[in-house]
């Protein structure tokens, strides 16, 4: 082996270990533009659930006044908790694809030492 594979070689494994440490991995592009179409798909139904029970009035008038049914708020509650799921959801799933893909792993240390 001469002098110049040998740097070659080590250069390439040099990279291979920062590729591997790098404290960030990014999520991919797809998981953005499925949590926004998630988000307004869950706008949409949200905006149709107060339609039928206010087909009248404006909706900030219904939260200026406060004349909400419980009924409303827990469902609209449940919808942002399944929005925010989905979302989550569909980013670990784009994340965990993009990793496989590479030959990465999600969970190293460097995932768990990097700060929140």
């Amino acid at each position: 082996m001469t002098e110049k594979e040998k740097h070659l070689e080590e250069l390439s494994e040099i990279k291979k270990l920062m590729e591997r440490s790098s404290k960030f991995m990014s999520l991919s592009g797809m998981s953005g533009i499925t949590a926004g179409l998630i988000a307004l798909i869950g706008s949409i139904i949200a905006y149709w659930y107060m339609d039928i029970y206010f087909p009248n009035h404006s909706v900030s008038l219904i939260f200026k006044n406060l004349d909400i049914h419980i009924e409303i708020l827990i469902f609209l509650f449940l919808l942002g908790c399944l929005i925010l799921t989905l979302a989550l959801g569909a980013g670990f799933l784009f994340t965990y694809r993009r990793a496989k893909k590479k030959g990465h792993s999600i969970f190293e240390k460097t995932a768990f030492r990097m700060p929140c």
